[in-house]
Parts: C-alpha cells; sequence; structure tokens
C-alpha cells in the first residue's frame, strides 16, 4: 500500500480521526448558526433529562453551546456524552429527509386522488353516454374509493405516530419566530 500525503491540520488539531463527526471531520470547521446552537441545546436538556450529567454541568455546557460558533466548538459541548454530537450533527439531514419525505406523501396522495376522480369520472360519463342502465361504474368507484381512504387513513396514523415519538417537528415543519 501507498500511504497518501501527510494532511497538515490547524494548530492544536492533532488527530481528526477521533472527531464525533468520523470521516466528515472537515465538518468541524463549519460555522454553526441559531438552529444548530438550538438543537444542541435541546439535546444537552434531553441528556439533562435523563440523569446523565447534573444541573450546574448542564448550566456550563448550554453556555458553551450558546457560545459555539463552529462545529468543533458545538462538538465540545457534548464530550463523554454518547452519541449527542452526532445527532446534532445530522439534525438538518434529517430535517431535509422529513421535508422530502413529507412532500413525497402529499404529492402520492395528490395523485392518488387525481387517479381516483379520472377513472371515476371516466367511467360514470361512458356510463351516462351508454344510456345509464345498471350502474357498473360502482364496480370502479367503491373499491377504488375504498383504496383512497385506506391511504389517507394510513398516512395520518403514521404521521400520528412520528408526531407522538418524536415531536411535532416531523409531523408538520415548525415556523421559527420571525421568520
Amino acid at each position: 500500500m501507498v500511504a497518501g500525503p501527510a494532511r497538515s491540520y490547524p494548530r492544536g488539531v492533532a488527530d481528526r480521526s477521533s472527531s464525533p463527526f468520523g470521516a466528515f471531520a472537515d465538518v468541524r470547521d463549519l460555522r454553526v448558526g441559531d438552529r444548530e446552537r438550538d438543537a444542541a441545546q435541546a439535546e444537552l436538556v434531553r441528556a439533562y433529562a435523563a440523569g446523565r450529567i447534573d444541573a450546574d454541568e448542564l448550566e456550563e455546557r448550554l453556555g458553551v453551546a450558546a457560545q459555539a460558533r463552529t462545529a468543533l466548538e458545538l462538538a465540545g459541548a457534548f464530550r463523554g456524552l454518547p452519541g449527542a454530537a452526532a445527532r446534532v450533527a445530522t439534525a438538518p439531514a434529517r430535517a431535509r429527509g422529513a421535508a422530502l419525505a413529507r412532500g413525497a406523501d402529499r404529492a402520492a396522495i395528490r395523485v392518488h386522488a387525481a387517479t381516483f376522480a379520472g377513472a371515476n369520472g371516466g367511467a360514470v360519463a361512458l356510463w351516462a353516454v351508454a344510456g345509464a342502465g345498471a350502474p357498473w361504474p360502482l364496480a370502479v368507484l367503491l373499491p377504488s374509493g375504498a383504496l383512497l381512504a385506506g391511504h389517507v387513513a394510513v398516512r395520518r396514523r403514521v404521521r400520528r405516530a412520528l408526531v407522538s415519538r418524536r415531536g411535532p417537528t416531523l409531523g408538520r415543519p415548525q415556523r421559527r419566530a420571525g421568520a
């Protein structure tokens, strides 16, 4: 095996392999914003509620998180807490994934409803044009209506389960004050 060129790191950072960000160690140099600091503070409160840190340590770590300008500084608030830094670091990607899933779910319902309306509207129109004998469009309307109703019911049940398990941000995006 051929070794690659030696990497130089900023002064004071000897080895990035021990980063809570793993292979994405360069993420540590990125600036963080209010959303990341808020997520970090919420994660620290959860660690306090779980009994991993005491009230004085919570206060100290909240101060570190509030003052953090980079991901490296923010990760310092999580020293000794299992997995907390990784959860905070991946929170924006998980939020984007949840937003994409909500959009795909809405699109699937729209397509299903449009297909229902088109197929059943066409069947009723054909039935009316053909002389309106026995109501054969019901053979299309009832099963497809049951499928659409089932799709909507499952969608609501899943969304409610996610909201109750993970909090309201997965079910519906929350608006930030001043946004």
